[in-house]
């Protein structure tokens, strides 16, 4: 089987309504000095990429940088469970905290 890159796989689901499928950005398990950081000792991204938006959606476009609630969401595995990296989070447009601007 043909092993799709997140976006792909994203491009397959299109929310409904006024949903968000969103990536969250990865967390740093290492400090710049190279030491390792357990897991248990860091804490949940609340930033994320948008992958796709439901058709009623106005204030985000895929592609933006946003700041997500702590808790909430739906998660949900794109393709197989081995690919880690297609971990996706689907969020209601109103729970979006703001738009990240860099």
């Amino acid at each position: 089987m043909l092993r799709l890159g997140v976006r792909q796989l994203a491009k397959n689901y299109k929310p409904l309504g006024s949903r968000v499928l969103v990536r969250r950005n990865a967390q740093k398990t290492q400090t710049a000095a190279g030491i390792l950081i357990p897991e248990a000792a860091t804490k949940k991204i609340n930033e994320g990429m948008v992958a796709a938006v439901g058709p009623d959606v106005e204030q985000v476009k895929v592609g933006d940088q946003i700041l997500l609630p702590e808790w909430g969401g739906v998660g949900i595995s794109l393709g197989s469970d081995a690919n880690q990296d297609a971990s996706m989070w689907l969020f209601k447009a109103e729970d979006i905290l703001a738009i990240i601007e860099e």
